[in-house]
């Protein structure tokens, strides 16, 4: 499904982000911290643990300004070690 963007000035978008990933202690901080580190905020988070695959899901909606800025951050969050998938939901 392809993002529509507006072309108001100022504004923002919510975006979900589906991310996938091996589980390990500070999964999560990571994420948010590159998040974070781009000066965008989050408007919700949504992380479990599948303990049999031993993965991580975290749905985060963060607030973009357009499309090239979600860009920019879910290739981020994709190079992250042993983060699997990132794909908008």
């Amino acid at each position: 499904m392809a993002a529509q963007w507006g072309n108001v000035q100022n504004s923002s978008y919510t975006v979900t982000m589906h991310i996938v990933g091996q589980d390990y202690p500070g999964f999560l901080r990571d994420v948010t911290t590159l998040i974070a580190n781009d000066r965008l905020n989050i408007a919700g988070v949504r992380s479990r643990v599948e303990r049999q695959k031993l993965i991580s899901i975290i749905d985060v909606d963060i607030l973009v300004p357009d499309i090239a800025v979600f860009e920019r951050i879910r290739v981020k969050i994709a190079a992250l070690p042993k983060v699997t998938a990132v794909e908008r939901m």
